[in-house]
């Protein structure tokens, strides 16, 4: 799944922010530089999934897709 595949990118950064041991001020700048990509690819392909018919059609999904949307 490519959300969950964003989702641990997301994580594998956070880690390296806590190796590379750096401050709060740097952790930011790289959130915005690394991680805000990852989450418009995200916010991109959920917006594509609540299009998909089949897939809105399953409660759950609908209730995550609206969630994800509204953050």
């Amino acid at each position: 799944m490519d959300i969950i595949d964003s989702i641990g990118d997301m994580f594998r950064n956070e880690d390296l922010f806590r190796t590379m041991k750096l401050s709060g001020e740097q952790i930011k700048e790289k959130r915005r530089k690394l991680t805000g990509p990852i989450l418009e690819r995200i916010h991109h392909k959920v917006v594509m999934m609540m299009q998909d018919a089949k897939i809105m059609a399953n409660e759950l999904m609908r209730k995550a897709a609206n969630y994800t949307i509204n953050q």
